[in-house]
């Protein structure tokens, strides 16, 4: 008969595998940007990208320090890039603003 050491400890690494891999699926499948939200960078919009033979993730954000850019991320399983344009039609709120 399985002692009950041996019980516990197969359904402490069940748990375990089951917070690691529920981590994993939402981080894979759920992201919501959140390691790319920091205090100069706030993401408006995530998109995946279905692309042969990749996993792509586009984030649209806007600097907070200059609020008439737009800039992309895109990332992938081995490279990624930003590039940053202004935003057509853009009006500040604030006239002193170059």
């Amino acid at each position: 008969m399985i002692s009950l050491k041996i019980k516990a400890i197969v359904v402490l690494g069940l748990i375990v595998v089951l917070f690691f891999g529920g981590w994993y699926v939402k981080k894979q499948w759920f992201d919501d940007g959140s390691v790319f939200t920091t205090a100069t960078m706030s993401c408006d919009s995530i998109t995946r990208i279905a692309a042969a033979g990749g996993d792509l993730r586009m984030y649209e954000c806007t600097p907070r320090s200059a609020p008439n850019m737009l800039c992309v991320f895109i990332a992938g399983s081995e490279k990624a890039g930003l590039d940053c344009f202004r935003k057509d039609g853009y009006v500040a709120a604030d006239k002193t603003l170059p």
